[in-house]
């Protein structure tokens, strides 16, 4: 974790194991990763947490259940993630609380409390 201009942030790597490689994980490997990661107000992630802008069917851009988990438990303010290519019309921009942005590229975020 990482404090950076008042904001606490906290990252996580990787996607969904889907062929061999590096930085893949099966889901039961990042639930145990996730839940070794702290509270924070705005995580940080390649793969977005599962049923957030994912695409459940296409096993390369499943998202985690673990991150999904972590987010509910700790209720950041924000989630940054990439990966995916998330259909506009369906593209997820809230998860309770927690505010998603789909990067892809760079992309401005204002960050409001």
């Amino acid at each position: 974790m990482a404090e950076v201009g008042g904001w606490t942030f906290a990252g996580f790597e990787g996607c969904v194991r889907y062929s061999e490689g590096p930085h893949q994980y099966t889901q039961e490997q990042a639930r145990a990763l996730a839940r070794q990661l702290p509270a924070a107000e705005v995580l940080l992630c390649h793969c977005p947490p599962a049923g957030v802008n994912d695409e459940p069917d296409d096993p390369v851009h499943t998202g985690f259940t673990g991150l999904r988990e972590w987010v509910e438990r700790h209720g950041p303010r924000h989630v940054l993630h990439g990966h995916t290519t998330p259909d506009p019309r369906h593209r997820t921009a809230r998860l309770g609380d927690t505010e998603v942005h789909w990067v892809r590229g760079a992309r401005v975020v204002v960050l409001g409390r």
